[in-house]
């Protein structure tokens, strides 16, 4: 009998081998998309609701907070191609309709006034000095809403400056695997909580 190449089970021990290493990484990509999602939620404070992130260029996060089945989350990022990857990753899990994202400029957020719940910028001092307003993240953000800015601790105190500056409050840095400085938009006197 004449030896062709790998036997059978030799064959068949290195398709499982392949199988298992792929679904190995496919869940670590989980579990750290889910531990960022965490991770902002646990600096925020925010637990729900609408989610936007600004200058993704992965949609980690996004699909990390639609996962937990309690956001709705949107991406925008000037970069056509980290969009169109974005899409098919979006598309390939599942999550299209719970996370969308789009091409665009960080100077007009497209989204109307008071609306989101959480903000996330993983890397806030690029976009304030690329030229995101911070006067922006004031305008879209609800009462009792949050934006979570990432930032290295020596670009923390000119990222707490400009949201100061943009009229936010409470305005505090939290340490978690990274810093991350949360401000929050105060609720208007009067305003009420309508939980129905």
């Amino acid at each position: 009998m004449k030896h062709t190449g790998p036997s059978r089970n030799n064959r068949v021990t290195a398709r499982l081998f392949l199988l298992a290493s792929f679904l190995a990484g496919h869940a670590a990509v989980a579990a750290g998309s889910r531990d960022l999602a965490d991770e902002v939620q646990e600096a925020a404070g925010v637990t729900n609701g609408l989610c936007v992130q600004l200058g993704f260029s992965s949609p980690a996060l996004l699909k990390g907070l639609t996962q937990s089945g309690r956001f709705v989350a949107f991406g925008l990022s000037p970069k056509r191609e980290w969009v169109a990857a974005a899409r098919t990753e979006l598309l390939a899990d599942g999550l299209s309709g719970l996370a969308s994202v789009d091409v665009g400029t960080l100077k007009d957020i497209p989204c109307v006034n008071h609306l989101v719940n959480l903000l996330v910028a993983e890397d806030a001092p690029s976009l304030l000095q690329g030229g995101l307003p911070a006067a922006e993240l004031g305008r879209v953000l609800a009462p009792a809403g949050a934006a979570c800015l990432g930032t290295s601790p020596d670009g923390a105190r000119a990222v707490e400056a400009a949201l100061a500056q943009a009229g936010l409050a409470d305005i505090r840095t939290v340490k978690l695997s990274r810093t991350w400085i949360v401000a929050r938009k105060l609720r208007p006197a009067g305003m009420d909580d309508w939980t129905h």
